[in-house]
């Protein structure tokens, strides 16, 4: 499975594309692979997350650029 599934499997959007906060440190056992390296480089511009959905990250829990946690924030509509 893609990491793009397995994220939106692990944040469980709403009908119009919400999801909830996930946190970072859950992505372990299946969802190990959403581990970030260099970024979020399975959701970054141009990827099918990307272009689906809107998405916001939380950097307020650790010094830094670090991002904590992730959400989707509904569906992008191409016009």
């Amino acid at each position: 499975m893609s990491n793009q599934k397995l994220f939106l499997e692990l944040a469980n959007p709403d009908e119009n594309g919400y999801s909830r906060w996930v946190d970072v440190e859950e992505f372990t056992d299946d969802y190990q692979s959403l581990k970030l390296g260099n970024g979020l480089s399975w959701a970054r511009a141009g990827s099918s997350l990307d272009k689906d959905f809107y998405i916001e990250l939380d950097r307020s829990k650790s010094p830094g650029n670090r991002i904590d946690r992730i959400r989707l924030a509904g569906y992008k509509h191409n016009e």
